[in-house]
């Protein structure tokens, strides 16, 4: 590593950085609230990078509650961590058997297989910012979106999707 006065040293790549898979190189830049909307029941989900843009290693996407309302009901993913970074508010999660209130700056790693759902308990919308690792994950919302609209209307006889 050669640095001059004033630089961080940066250390080489590892070798496991050279993925052979071919992610989309573009820059994805996007305004506020910018990305592919669904609307989930109480639920607005913005996808901001997945499926070809990120070849699969992961998703990026940003959920919001709104007051008083549900989340997605309590759900796992056997191959799938979840990172949450609360955006806005306070929002109601689920980890395993217990829920935490987490205020806007709190962070939450999920593991694989483990059990979670988050919901808004207050009287303001809530946010969370979400990376699913490996991604992949946008390709389920027209069916979630169709699930949501299902139990909305009372005509449900669809299994909850499964991710």
């Amino acid at each position: 590593m050669h640095t001059t006065q004033g630089e961080i040293a940066k250390p080489p790549l590892p070798a496991c950085s050279k993925n052979p898979r071919h992610m989309n190189s573009s820059s994805i830049i996007l305004p506020p609230g910018g990305g592919r909307s669904y609307n989930c029941g109480p639920m607005r989900a913005v996808f901001k990078a997945d499926g070809a843009e990120t070849a699969g290693r992961y998703s990026v996407s940003e959920w919001t509650v709104a007051p008083n309302s549900s989340g997605p009901g309590p759900h796992s993913h056997e191959e799938n961590d979840e990172i949450f970074l609360i955006t806005e508010g306070v929002m109601s999660v689920r980890v395993g058997d217990q829920w935490i209130d987490a205020a806007r700056g709190a962070f939450l790693r999920i593991p694989a297989g483990v059990i979670h759902d988050f919901e808004n308990r207050t009287e303001h919308p809530a946010t969370l910012f979400n990376v699913f690792i490996p991604g992949a994950f946008e390709h389920l919302m027209p069916g979630i979106v169709n699930w949501f609209a299902q139990q909305s209307s009372g005509t449900s006889q669809v299994k909850t999707p499964k991710a």
